[in-house]
């Protein structure tokens, strides 16, 4: 995307860097973005490392940053059909990163809290025929 930096796992990609996003200690400064965009990335994260995920995203994202996501609804047929597919995501998937949600207390006590402050703005399904619903996730970084 245009006035975005893109990246990618792979370097025969068009993204503007390359890194495994699994992996903590991105190659990125610290609170740098206002926007982050993950459309179609986040059912592909294995659960254990979706902590480690979530709190790069959180070090690189400036307080107030919105960070956008996109996945397939787990009960949709697109998410059951895609072998790569190994998150499942709901409408409360991220609750357990928002301490303002009962969700949230799950989240303290596994340690998914520890120095993040995610808050969810919004969180809803969106049609996506023929596959099934898709889930949209809007987050908010408080620091």
């Amino acid at each position: 995307m245009e006035g975005f930096y893109n990246v990618d796992i792979s370097d025969s990609s068009r993204a503007d860097g390359v890194m495994d996003l699994l992996k903590p200690n991105w190659a990125i400064p610290s609170d740098v973005f206002e926007l982050v965009i993950c459309n179609h990335f986040v059912e592909h994260i294995p659960r254990e490392k979706l902590p480690v995920f979530m709190n790069e995203v959180y070090r690189t994202c400036k307080d107030g940053a919105v960070i956008q996501i996109e996945a397939p609804h787990w009960s949709s047929d697109n998410f059951h059909t895609d072998p790569t597919h190994c998150l499942p995501i709901s409408e409360r998937t991220f609750d357990f990163f928002d301490k303002r949600k009962p969700l949230g207390e799950n989240g303290r006590l596994y340690g998914w809290l520890d120095g993040m402050d995610f808050e969810v703005l919004s969180s809803k399904l969106i049609p996506n025929p023929p596959n099934g619903p898709d889930v949209k996730i809007v987050l908010q970084v408080h620091k």
